[in-house]
Order: structure tokens, then C-alpha cells, then sequence
């Protein structure tokens, strides 16, 4: 029977991914750290835009403020969409790996391919690192023509493409550890069945960006050859995206106290579900024209397939699983906090994504929700996580839920103001006279997105301040030494009990 006073605990799915070494845990560490230096650096490009667009300061920045500014909007994209989510992804996979055996043979290739492949993604974070600095550099640099393209913005110079092909790579590897170490009865827990279907998406992007960048004929505009290079992997990599919502909501609602969500089997098909429609992507790459509207479509075609219903379902459930145990749920408790704040907003930028304009802010009002509402998940599994890998407690402060409202709120009124501004035609993608604020509700629409937007920085930096504090000077080494059991096990084992 469960121990009186660990109920919560019990049905914690971090129990999946506890036995973790303490190499495995340096391991995740360090892609937790990966993804919290990422949306640093996003914030630090983020003021230099500002900067770049204020008068008088701008002259006085060491680059010319009209070519650094759509520069430095693209790493900031990326850094902020990318790369974060990406690491993300590496922490989980690398999380999900630490709790199953090798599965190799004791001998033969496969036992050699395997000992090459874990070598390999020994390595995977410094590579991830080395990305990184690719991506930034030119940036700062002034180097490359911008792309501003769809999913995966580019700078037009071997640099950055060099960090975005070290990129893919590093990520590559935890997800290959995983799908090789995974077996069928390991799919009953539900953060390994959710880590390995995004796994599985995130190969199958890979297979479409090789595949987009191989049958894309150069075209007169650079932007134009980008988009059609990274529409097909772009869509696949948001079913990725998705996932990580998902396995984020699981942790968040098992740490805030709910019960469990769906059963092991229909949950394993739900996420199990956009894994093998993303498979089936790069089909589209060789049997449509590249450059053709029918392949344009289809994407986004499989695109909505692959997550509408999943997300349907899962969002759902969570939000009636939340309503059940809504005498556990506190808005105080970052874990719960985290957890309805990202159902809430994830939930209007699927709204917003029913009400889309032409060419206009309201599509922007659809992504920035629903990237809020994933953000929002990850910052509460980074809060919960991150200091327990580090072997320290999770934090109890009220900043850390209270960065949650602000961010949420902030980002709720950020989108809300831009879908305003869509319905009177203010036109995407534009800045200044361009944006032709020649209307009372325009400029009150415009003022709502700046006002939500300054209150979602200030939560924004909030969380990689706290996480960065959180995930800065691991105490392993310190408890090794003293011959301490490492926080993580403590809280993971001390209430895991008898559950039979």
C-alpha cells in the first residue's frame, strides 16, 4: 500500500526517471543549462532590438542598426523557439534514457554501435554548446543576408548554417540513445512513451530538412529557396514542439497532486499517434513537387492531423482531471500555477488559430499563445526539475509563482492585443510607419501587445535568473564528498513506497 502522506508522490511520473546515475544527471544538467543560456542570450538580443530601434541610441551601437536589426531578430527566433525547445528535448530524452538498461547484445556490431553511440552523446552538449555560439556570432558579427523565414529563420553564411547542421546533430544523438535502449513494456510510463514518440518526430524533421534542402532548386529570392528548405521539417518540428507540451503537463499535474490522466495504453496511442503520422512527412518530399502549392498544403494538411486530435484529447482530459482534483491545485504552487496557466493559454492560441487573418497579426496572435502556453509548461518543469538534478531542493519562494503570472498574463495580453490589431489590418511582420497605426483601435491594440509584452519579459527573466541560480554550481561533487544520497533520490524514493 502507498505510505499515509506520499499519495502525491505515488503517482509522480518523475518515479519513471529516478534512477538516474549521477553522470545521466550532469548529463540532463547540462541541456537544461543549454536551453536556460539560450533564452538568456534571446533576452540579451532582445534588448539590443530594442536599442536598435530607439532613436539616438541607435546610432551610437557599433553596427548599422538597418542591417544588425533583422540580423539579430533571427538569432533571437531561434534561440528563443529553437534551440530552447530543442534542449528541452535533449533534457527529456536524456532523462528517459537514464531509467531503461542498454538493451545491446554483449557482443557483435550492435554491441559496438551501441558503446559508439553512447561515446558519441557523451559529447552531445558540448556540441550543442558549439551550435550555439555559430548561431550568435554572426549576428554580432554583421555577417550573412537575413532570412526571415518560416520555423527556422537563417543567416545566409556558412557560420550559422554550420551551428544549425551542429545543432541537429547534437540533438540527434540523446534521441537515438533513447529509441535504442527502448522496449515495448517501457511504454507504460508515461514521460518514456512521450520522450520517444518526439523522438521519433524529431528524426523524421531531420529527414524532411535533408530532403527540403536536396530538392529545393535554387530559386532568384534566397528567402523564398529558405522557405521551401524548412517548411516540411518547420511542421514537424511543432509536432515535436507539442510533445514536449504534453510530457511537460504530465510532470507538471503528477508534482501538483492530480490523478492520472488517461490509462497507460490509450495514453501510449495518443502520443504514440503524431509520432507515425510525422514518419509518413518526408513521403510528401518525394512524391509532390517541391515548389508546388499541393505540397505547400499538405504539410500543414499533416500538420493538423498529427496534432489536432492529440491535443484535443490530452488538453481535454488534463483540463478535466484538473477540475477533479481542483482541491489539490493552488494558484501559489508553481507546479499547479504553471499548469493552468499553460492550459489556459495554449488553449486561446488554439482559439486564435480558428480566427486567422491574411498577412495580418492575428497569426502571430495564434503562435505567440501557443508558444506561451509551452513555454509557460517547460518554465514549471525546468523550476521543479532542474534543482533536483542539480541535487538541491526545489525552491518554495513566491517568485517562482509569481514569474508564472506574469509571464502568463503578460503573453495572454501580448496576443490578445496583436489579434486586435489583425481585425483592423495592421499587417504582420512590420514595424514602424509600415505598420499604418492610423486608427484609435489600431494604436490601443498596439499598446495592449507592448504593455503584455514588457509584463511577459519581466516574468521571462524572472524564470532564467531563478533556473539559472537553480541549475548554477551542482552540488553532486559536494555530496559525493560527504557522503551525502544526492536530493534527487531523496525526493524521489522517499515516498515511493509499496504501491501494489
Amino acid at each position: 500500500m502507498i505510505e499515509p502522506g506520499c499519495e502525491t508522490a505515488a503517482r509522480d511520473p518523475t518515479h519513471d526517471i529516478a534512477a538516474l546515475d549521477d553522470e545521466g544527471r550532469a548529463e540532463a544538467l547540462r541541456w537544461a543549462g543549454i536551453g536556460i543560456a539560450a533564452l538568456a542570450l534571446a533576452g540579451v538580443l532582445a534588448l539590443l532590438l530594442a536599442l536598435a530601434r530607439t532613436p539616438v541610441i541607435q546610432d551610437l551601437l557599433p553596427w548599422p542598426w538597418e542591417s544588425f536589426f533583422p540580423k539579430a531578430l533571427v538569432s533571437h527566433v531561434v534561440l528563443s523557439v529553437v534551440v530552447w525547445f530543442l534542449a528541452a528535448l535533449g533534457m527529456l530524452t536524456t532523462l528517459a534514457s537514464g531509467s531503461l538498461d542498454l538493451g545491446a547484445s554483449p557482443g557483435g556490431v550492435g554491441h559496438v554501435l551501441g558503446n559508439a553511440l553512447e561515446h558519441a552523446t557523451g559529447h552531445a552538449t558540448v556540441i550543442a554548446g558549439a551550435a550555439c555560439a555559430l548561431l550568435v556570432g554572426p549576428a554580432l558579427l554583421d555577417l550573412g543576408a537575413p532570412s526571415l523565414n518560416n520555423y527556422v529563420p537563417v543567416l545566409d553564411t556558412p557560420l550559422y548554417l554550420a551551428g544549425l547542421v551542429l545543432l541537429a546533430l547534437a540533438v540527434a544523438l540523446p534521441c537515438l540513445r533513447l529509441l535504442s535502449r527502448l522496449t515495448l513494456s517501457a511504454l507504460n510510463r508515461p514521460l518514456v512513451a512521450v520522450s520517444s514518440a518526439a523522438a521519433l518526430a524529431y528524426l523524421s524533421a531531420l529527414v524532411c530538412f535533408a530532403l527540403g534542402i536536396w530538392l529545393t532548386e535554387p530559386m532568384a529570392d534566397r528567402r523564398e529557396t529558405f522557405e521551401f528548405m524548412f517548411w516540411g521539417g518547420g511542421h514537424v518540428l511543432q509536432i515535436v514542439n507539442a510533445l514536449l507540451l504534453i510530457a511537460a503537463w504530465v510532470a507538471l499535474a503528477g508534482w501538483a497532486g492530480l490523478g492520472p490522466v488517461l490509462a497507460p495504453a490509450p495514453f501510449t496511442l495518443a502520443v504514440g499517434a503524431p509520432a507515425l503520422v510525422a514518419l509518413g512527412a518526408p513521403l510528401i518530399h518525394l512524391f509532390a513537387d517541391q515548389s508546388s502549392g499541393a505540397a505547400y498544403r499538405a504539410f500543414t494538411d499533416l500538420y493538423v492531423l498529427a496534432l489536432a486530435p492529440t491535443l484535443a484529447v490530452l488538453g481535454l482530459a488534463m483540463a478535466r482531471r484538473a477540475w477533479i482534483d481542483r482541491h489539490r491545485l493552488s494558484p501559489r504552487d508553481p507546479m499547479g500555477a504553471a499548469l493552468l496557466l499553460s492550459l489556459a493559454l495554449f488553449g486561446l492560441g488554439g482559439l486564435f488559430g480558428f480566427l486567422l487573418g491574411q498577412g495580418d497579426t492575428r497569426t502571430p496572435a495564434h503562435y505567440h499563445a501557443a508558444i506561451g502556453g509551452v513555454n509557460l509548461a517547460l518554465f514549471g518543469l525546468f523550476l521543479a526539475l532542474v534543482p533536483l538534478l542539480a541535487n538541491k531542493r526545489r525552491g518554495t519562494g513566491k517568485a517562482r509563482w509569481l514569474l508564472l503570472w506574469l509571464y502568463g498574463a503578460g503573453q495572454g495580453l501580448h496576443s490578445l492585443g496583436l489579434f486586435l490589431a489583425g481585425t483592423a489590418g495592421v499587417a504582420r511582420k512590420t514595424a514602424g510607419a509600415d505598420q499604418a497605426l492610423d486608427s484609435a483601435w489600431k494604436l490601443a491594440s498596439m499598446g495592449i501587445m507592448g504593455l503584455g509584452g514588457l509584463i511577459a519579459v519581466i516574468g521571462g527573466v524572472m524564470f532564467v535568473i531563478l533556473a539559472g541560480r537553480d541549475a548554477w554550481g551542482s552540488d553532486i561533487d559536494k555530496n559525493k564528498r560527504n557522503g551525502k544520497a544526492s536530493a534527487f533520490r531523496e525526493d524521489a524514493q522517499s515516498c515511493r513506497g509499496d504501491s501494489t
